[in-house]
């Protein structure tokens, strides 16, 4: 169970499992629930949503050392979507959107980059799953449809190089695939 404690620390126990206090992260003006949806490696930054249950708005925020610091993250993770990763220094957040189109009857993921000097940026037709540390590499899947039972495919994002298949960069490398 959650409890709220003066202090704005939520302690949190299961039966079995050691308690441990999680800061409380607030919601924007105007909203009632929120969310986090990522947090970094030292715990000082969040991604969260936040929103209304009654007008339905929804917005994305960045939570760092204690306070709001940013609420125009990526909007379109508010919406069909969702932030899984971020640099270890909060920076760089990756996430994904989605949508349905209507002429391939199939839902179509968008990997979406996020920093404070380019904002959002579309890098490409796959799930994010992981980034490392600084940001620069965004490992993920391609290809998944759910509905065809199709195996999707390991992929790599990098500025430089942007969308591969880890078998084309380990073919590359005279690996065998």
């Amino acid at each position: 169970f959650f409890f709220q404690a003066e202090d704005g620390i939520r302690d949190y126990k299961v039966t079995g499992v050691q308690t441990c206090a999680l800061p409380i992260l607030g919601v924007l003006p105007g909203h009632d629930c929120s969310r986090v949806y990522t947090v970094n490696r030292s715990g000082s930054v969040a991604v969260c949503l936040s929103w209304s249950s009654v007008t339905g708005d929804t917005k994305v925020y960045r939570w760092m050392n204690g306070a709001i610091t940013h609420s125009e993250v990526p909007p379109e993770l508010a919406e069909n979507g969702q932030a899984v990763g971020m640099s270890d220094d909060g920076s760089v957040i990756v996430g994904y959107m989605s949508y349905f189109d209507e002429v391939s009857q199939s839902e179509i993921y968008r990997a979406l980059r996020w920093t404070q000097a380019t904002g959002i940026q579309d890098i490409g037709g796959f799930i994010p799953t992981s980034i490392t540390a600084n940001g620069a590499v965004i490992a993920g899947s391609a290809g998944f449809q759910a509905e065809q039972q199709e195996a999707a495919e390991a992929v790599i994002w990098t500025a430089s190089e942007g969308l591969q298949t880890l078998r084309s960069i380990l073919a590359s490398k005279g690996v065998p695939t």
